[in-house]
This record gives C-alpha cells, structure tokens and sequence, in this order.
C-alpha cells in the first residue's frame, strides 16, 4: 500500500507543529512532509513528491519571498494546475473566497477557528481529494504523459 502524503506549505514552525497534532489525531496515517515556502513546496513535486492533499497557508510573511492571499494561490496553481489544495489563513484577505474558488481549492481554514471546526473542514477536503484523485487519476492514464509531475497524486484510500 502506497503511503498517503499530505503536503503541509507553512513558513511558521508553530504553526505547522499545531497543524501536524492536529492532522494526527484526525488520520495517523498520512505522511506530513513540510515546506517552509511556496518555492520549497514546487521543488518537492517537480522532484516527484506527489502528495494527495497540500495544506497550504496563504499568507507567509517569513518566506524568503513573502505572499499574501490571492497572490500565493496563483503562483502555486501556475506550477500545479490540478493538485488538491486546502487553503490555510491567518486572518481575512479581501476577495479571497471568490479567488479559492475561481482556484479550485477544496477548503478554507481559518487558523483561530475552534478545533472541531477545522476538522470537519479538513475531513471534507480529504474526501473532495478522494473523489478528486480517481477522477483525475482515470483521466490522466488516459490523456496525459507521465512526466506531468504536478498533475499526479495519490488518492487517499
């Protein structure tokens, strides 16, 4: 059985501790693999990392190259059109409901939100990637090459 990754985009270690505790006690068996950037994050896929979900915080401050909001949506997507994505802010980005979905992202959470809250969030985009991954999966054995890194994953079972 293939492990399922989920690619976790935070420039705040904190944070990105709280997210993997958390995440663990929803679903032990995803393997968490950190980026510190939006750079760090497109270098692990276009060197094959192919997680089924990324996390990915939208304001980033601390970044080599900060991002904000609407801005750290496009610059991932231009480098993975297709892959699964749950946003993550700090706090309210004007416009940026609109700009997630016009982004095809699964989810947005909200990082002082209650527990139970980002659960459920988190459990709905799992099984959006569920449905997602063998979508894209049938359709990508069928009209794709299979050099298109960013474009592959691995459903979560």
């Amino acid at each position: 059985m293939r492990e399922k990754i989920l690619l976790l985009v935070d420039d705040q270690a904190n944070a990105r501790n709280a997210i993997r505790s958390l995440i663990h006690t929803i679903d032990d068996s995803l393997f968490i693999i950190p980026a510190t950037s939006l750079e760090e994050a497109t270098r692990l896929i276009q060197e094959g990392i192919t997680p089924a979900l990324t996390l990915l915080d939208l304001q980033m401050p601390n970044s080599r190259h900060p991002v904000n909001g609407i801005e750290a949506l496009r610059i991932f997507r231009r480098h993975c059109p297709t892959m699964p994505v749950l946003a993550m802010l700090d706090h309210e980005v004007p416009d940026i409901d609109s700009a997630c979905k016009q982004e095809g992202i699964l989810g947005l959470i909200h990082k002082d939100a209650e527990t139970r809250v980002v659960a459920q969030i988190f459990c709905n985009a799992v099984v959006k990637a569920t449905d997602q991954g063998q979508e894209e999966q049938r359709r990508l054995r069928q009209h794709t090459a299979p050099d298109h890194q960013c474009r592959r994953f691995h459903p979560l079972r």
